[in-house]
């Protein structure tokens, strides 16, 4: 009775089978960490796409609440209700507190650096050692550029030079340009409120 011939792998079919096996796990490797770069960097860019919306959103409502009201600076000087150059800007504002108003307020909006900083006052009409509480709006800002916009001219402080507006006289509008670090530049007109405060209030 003949038995039946059995054979097994040779050697050189294991060293193949090992090769072609881990040819294909590198692949598999090398697609899995392509798809997860790819996740991790759709995160990353919603995320500052998120950060820059409530940027955005935050200086919206800041200009949404400016008041015509001039305050006095620290040494007596007159501020105008919005005072400012090419890259800060102050002015009076309302403030809320859970959805009410509470008074008038005096902040700011200016780049340090790179970072972008709003601050307010302690008091409406400051002195001497007036405190200010600062918050940080947003970093690695590359440039960030202001112009007010009145009568179809556009200015690069206000109020403008050599004018005859009086210090409760607000821009038309506010034209910010920002440049952000590894997103780029972003520009926003925003028109600011026809709130002027009665004379008697000024």
């Amino acid at each position: 009775m003949r038995r039946s011939a059995q054979r097994g792998f040779t050697l050189l079919e294991l060293i193949v089978a090992v090769a072609v096996f881990a040819l294909v796990a590198v692949m598999a490797q090398a697609g899995l960490s392509a798809v997860v770069r790819a996740a991790q960097a759709n995160r990353a860019a919603a995320e500052q796409t998120r950060e820059i919306d409530l940027l955005l959103l935050r200086i919206d409502r800041e200009m949404a609440q400016v008041l015509a009201r001039p305050v006095r600076g620290a040494y007596g000087d007159t501020r105008a209700a919005v005072q400012g150059g090419a890259d800060r800007v102050e002015y009076t504002s309302l403030s809320f507190f859970e959805g009410a108003r509470i008074a008038p307020v005096r902040r700011g909006i200016e780049l340090r650096g790179k970072e972008l900083i709003i601050w307010e006052q302690s008091r409406l009409d400051a002195g001497p050692g007036t405190q200010r509480r600062e918050t940080l709006l947003a970093d690695q800002v590359q440039r960030f550029r202001i112009s007010y916009l009145e009568g179809g001219e556009s200015f690069d402080r206000w109020p403008p030079r050599r004018s005859n507006r009086g210090p409760g006289i607000l821009p038309v509008a506010v034209e910010f340009r920002l440049e952000l670090e590894g997103f780029g530049a972003i520009e926003r007109v925003i028109e600011l409120p026809e709130n002027a405060l009665p004379e008697n209030e000024r």
